[in-house]
């Protein structure tokens, strides 16, 4: 395969694991791989899915092998006229390009002045943080909500809504606000995508033992969009109306639209959608935005510090010039991705050493390494050899 590639996988899919798609887009020439959150096919009807492919086709077929490769490497395509003012290994025209300028100058700004990061400071809940302090109050009143709904002596349905686009953590919050609660407290992740109508019943039910109060997250609530059956298995389970000898707070999560207000259209337009929405108090609504460069830098950081935790070593710093790289690269735009490059990057760190260095995001030889070093030691040269200390 010779021809402009996108390779589209959910790394969760049961069937092909993140190696299998990994291997195929490293095989073909200058192919991007991309990862949507979730565990299900990817249907054509998923509105992620088909403008990821829209935007694919939208891009300059005629380019080369070379401009290809940048693509694949996370980079928008060089064209033909080099750049001296965008971001390293970016040239755009008009618009795009004084974008990625910004973008550039945002990164470099907010690295350059960070020396040192408590990680708690901008903590949500143990294990998830968000730069902005705006999102993340919000998303702490999004926590005590929750947490209020097992607080209260009560068997009457806490039902929550949560948006977020994809790549934006909102099944790792639910997890993480789980892992905060009662030990007492369980917690239930079922996917929409993943089940039949039975197994979707069968799953919910096993929801009644009286004994188990439990945290329910009920992942991809917008799929199955030409079905009517999901939500009229679902609706007795969030009725308040209905006495169960259960205790459950119910999180239904999505990701349709380019907002919750979207989303909620989608939901009401289904049958018996209006029904379910009609169970969630407004105040229980909530919508996660996408990661910020600030954002993008804190869960890099999150992520070292966790990976180098369970490879039983210690890192202290991190060289400013990778997260410099970390916020420029459209391609670590998750936390699912930046998880793998912490990973990686602790793997590659020698014996003794407590600082990850900007060569440790790279295997040996990568031309990504090259390419991104040729601009930066020129665009943001200030910050090689500088790093930024970080403590829990």
């Amino acid at each position: 395969v010779s021809v402009p590639t996108v390779v589209m996988h959910r790394p969760d899919f049961p069937l092909r694991g993140e190696t299998d798609a990994r291997d195929l887009a490293t095989g073909i020439p200058g192919a991007r791989l991309v990862s949507f959150e979730g565990s299900s096919l990817l249907w054509f009807d998923d509105p992620i899915v088909t403008q990821t492919m829209r935007d694919f086709l939208a891009e300059d077929s005629t380019t080369g092998p070379q401009a290809r490769q940048d693509r694949a490497a996370g980079f928008p395509d060089t064209g033909n006229t080099p750049s001296s003012t965008g971001p390293p290994g970016v040239t755009e025209d008009a618009g795009g390009a004084q974008e990625s300028e910004a973008l550039a100058a945002e990164a470099h700004s907010l690295v350059a002045e960070l020396d040192n990061v408590v990680l708690s400071r901008f903590s949500v809940v143990p294990g998830y943080a968000r730069y902005d302090e705006g999102t993340r109050n919000a998303l702490k009143d999004a926590r005590q909500h929750i947490v209020e709904g097992f607080a209260r002596g009560t068997r009457r349905r806490e039902n929550h809504l949560l948006w977020a686009p994809p790549g934006s953590g909102k099944t790792y919050f639910a997890q993480q606000v789980a892992k905060s609660l009662s030990t007492d407290v369980h917690y239930r992740e079922l996917n929409l995508a993943k089940f039949s109508q039975q197994e979707f019943l069968s799953a919910l039910q096993l929801l009644d033992d009286p004994a188990e109060p439990c945290l329910c997250l009920v992942d991809e609530i917008d799929a199955k969009p030409g079905e009517a059956w999901p939500y009229e298995v679902l609706l007795p389970y969030m009725d308040a109306a209905v006495d169960r000898p259960a205790r459950l707070v119910f999180v239904l999560a999505g990701s349709s639209g380019s907002s919750l207000s979207n989303m909620k259209q989608s939901i009401a337009s289904r049958p018996k959608g209006a029904d379910l929405l009609s169970r969630i108090p407004d105040v229980n609504d909530y919508e996660i935005p996408p990661l910020s460069i600030g954002d993008q830098i804190l869960v890099a950081l999150s992520q070292f510090k966790q990976a180098s935790q369970e490879a039983h070593k210690e890192i202290r710093a991190v060289e400013k010039l990778g997260l410099y790289y970390v916020a420029l690269n459209p391609r670590l735009g998750s936390a699912r991705q930046l998880r793998e490059v912490a990973v990686r990057s602790i793997e590659r760190m020698p014996p003794g050493e407590d600082r990850v260095k900007y060569d440790h995001l790279f295997s040996p030889g990568d031309p990504v390494n090259k390419a991104f070093w040729m601009e930066a030691s020129t665009a943001a040269g200030d910050l090689v050899n500088r790093f930024v200390s970080v403590e829990n």
